[in-house]
């Protein structure tokens, strides 16, 4: 299959998977946001077994979600290449990217082993919840770089183009970060900014023309 289409594909089906996590979450509250902060084991456990069968299935969805976003940026990271773009900052945030995607398997793994634990009436210590953070904040810190560096990149060709570099450069990093440093009251408001931003995002390398792009051998 062509390399663009491809592409676009799997970028198409993972703005469709985030669509459905932010629908299930809305639904039911159930999501793992809740579990990348670090909370008491006692308040930590009693959010893996509110609803353990709903949370492994987005759990589900979420490794599928990799498995297309992984794909998407691996490939976005070969057509920036091919239309000119830097090779060094386009190789590092796809790099980056893919380090992301290996790091988000980590963290779906670990909480899929925590709820098995927490259902077998096992005690999740305070330590493995802190690992588990950290496992969370590496791959969203991560993530922030391996975006920065694509946006500057990014061939400013259309304005969604346009649109989409800028928010790679100016919001997405500056949003992920205030998560986690800013006021616990910004947290949710910022956490539905930031799948707000991986959707639109995802659908722009979906809808865009890259054979056209790519043929006019521009520049970034």
């Amino acid at each position: 299959m062509n390399a663009i289409v491809t592409m676009k594909r799997t970028a198409l089906i993972a703005a469709g998977l985030v669509l459905l996590m932010i629908a299930v979450f809305v639904a039911t509250g159930i999501g793992q946001d809740a579990l990348q902060a670090f909370k008491p084991p006692e308040q930590y456990t009693q959010t893996l077994l509110r609803d353990p069968a709903t949370l492994r299935g987005v759990i589900g969805v979420d490794n599928a979600f990799i498995l297309f976003y992984g794909t998407c940026f691996l490939l976005l990271g070969r057509e920036l290449m091919n239309v000119g773009s830097n090779r060094a900052l386009a190789m590092a945030g796809t790099a980056l990217l893919m380090t992301t995607a290996v790091l988000d398997m980590v963290e779906n793994l670990h909480f899929l082993s925590m709820i098995a634990m927490a259902q077998s009436s096992l005690a999740i210590s305070a330590g493995e919840i802190a690992l588990q953070v950290w496992e969370s904040l590496l791959k969203f810190h991560a993530s922030y770089l391996g975006l920065f560096l694509l946006g500057l990149v990014m061939p400013a060709r259309t304005p969604a183009l346009r649109l989409l570099a800028a928010s790679l450069v100016y919001v997405q990093w500056p949003v992920g970060m205030l998560i986690y440093v800013g006021p616990e009251s910004w947290t949710k408001p910022l956490i539905f900014v930031r799948l707000a931003f991986f959707l639109v995002g995802l659908l722009i390398i979906a809808l865009t023309d890259w054979q056209k792009i790519v043929g006019s051998g521009a520049r970034a």
